[in-house]
This record gives structure tokens, C-alpha cells and sequence, in this order.
């Protein structure tokens, strides 16, 4: 492959990320001004925004200890009981499919199991059932046919809490970032992949 094809992908694919980042990220707080929920219990989220679970992150905007989590520790928070709860206010959510990637580790009996059962629900609706081992990220897709308005309930249950000698609390996972982004559409992933061809066919 030659240096300009080489290059000419690299633009494409900066253009493109860029435009997302852009179109998800920009404009003003009006949106916020007609909602039809608390948004005291619904956290406002932009989509493709990173919640960092770390000290000096953003995740006490979006969760509550209320919601089983637990306090702040200098890299991650944890799930805490059998529940762990976010309830967010989504711009623009309705009618496309959107992925939830949660970044971090099982907290569990490592003797005697391999990973933590988790199983997610998005809306009431269950959309995915992880074995959270080690530090990893773990993906699962929202189907747009739960979002029913823009608001999105996500709930993690935790199959068996671990309790260890060195924690009195119900542990299931630590998380240390999470982010909901919006799915590229098969057709759009055409376009692109049929404008590269013939470019490359073409030799530019």
C-alpha cells in the first residue's frame, strides 16, 4: 500500500472521528429545558462522554451510593450488593442502536470461580449476561427497541456478591470508566468501506 493511500486513510478516518465527536458533542444545555423526567434521578449524558470512575473523574454525576455503589477509591468504584443502578437522560437516543462498554474487573472468589456473573438490563429489558474476570472491557449492545423516550435505566446484577477477608462489603465489579455510544449503521459502514475501494482501485 502506498504512502499516499496510507495517508489518505488516516485523514479519513481522523475526518470521520472528528465529525463524531463533533455532532455528539456540541450545541447547548436547551435540550435540557422540556424533559418529561427528574432529572434529580436522570442524569443528563451526551452520548460518546466518558464517565471515569477514578479520583478526580466525573462519576459522581452520574451515580449514586444509593444506587448500590460504592465510595471513591484512588483507581475504580464498586458495585456493592446484589443490585447496581444508572439512570441516565440521553440526548438523542431514540430510534439507533447504541452499545454500553464498561471498562473493569470481577470481584469474586478466585479459588473457587473464574469470573463474576453479571447480568445487564437496560429499560427493564435483560440485553446481556457477562463473566467479568480480569481488567478488560466488556461491551453489550442496547437494542433501540427499549428506548421507549430518551431516558435509560441500566441495572447490573450481581450473581454471587464476594465478601473477602480484607472488605466486609458485597462486591461484584469495579469499574474504573463507562461510556454509551451510538452504533455505526450497517449501511453507513457500506458507503465507507465502497468510497475506500474504489479510491484504492482507482489509485487515488
Amino acid at each position: 500500500m502506498s504512502k499516499k493511500i496510507i495517508f489518505l486513510l488516516i485523514g479519513l478516518v481522523a475526518l470521520v472521528l472528528g465529525g463524531i465527536v463533533l455532532f455528539f458533542t456540541s450545541g447547548n444545555d436547551d435540550w435540557l429545558k422540556n424533559v418529561n423526567v427528574d432529572l434529580s434521578e436522570y442524569r443528563p449524558y451526551v452520548l460518546n462522554t466518558d464517565i471515569d470512575f477514578d479520583e478526580g473523574g466525573n462519576s459522581a454525576k452520574y451515580i449514586s451510593e444509593n444506587d448500590g455503589w460504592g465510595g471513591q477509591e484512588p483507581k475504580w468504584r464498586c458495585t456493592v450488593g446484589k443490585e447496581s443502578v444508572v439512570k441516565l437522560y440521553i440526548k438523542d437516543a431514540q430510534n439507533t442502536g447504541l452499545v454500553l462498554n464498561v471498562y473493569g474487573f470481577g470481584v469474586f472468589d478466585y479459588k473457587n470461580e473464574k469470573n463474576q456473573k453479571i447480568t445487564v438490563f437496560a429499560n427493564g429489558t435483560e440485553i446481556g449476561v457477562w463473566g467479568v474476570g480480569d481488567n478488560s472491557k466488556y461491551s453489550v449492545k442496547i437494542p433501540n427497541s427499549v428506548m421507549v423516550d430518551n431516558s435509560l435505566t441500566l441495572k447490573f446484577v450481581i450473581d454471587k456478591p464476594y465478601v473477602s477477608s480484607i472488605d466486609s462489603r458485597p462486591l461484584g465489579m469495579a469499574v474504573r470508566q463507562m461510556n454509551i455510544r451510538k452504533q455505526f449503521a450497517n449501511k453507513t459502514k457500506r458507503k465507507i468501506g465502497k468510497w475506500l475501494k474504489d479510491k484504492i482501485n482507482n489509485n487515488i
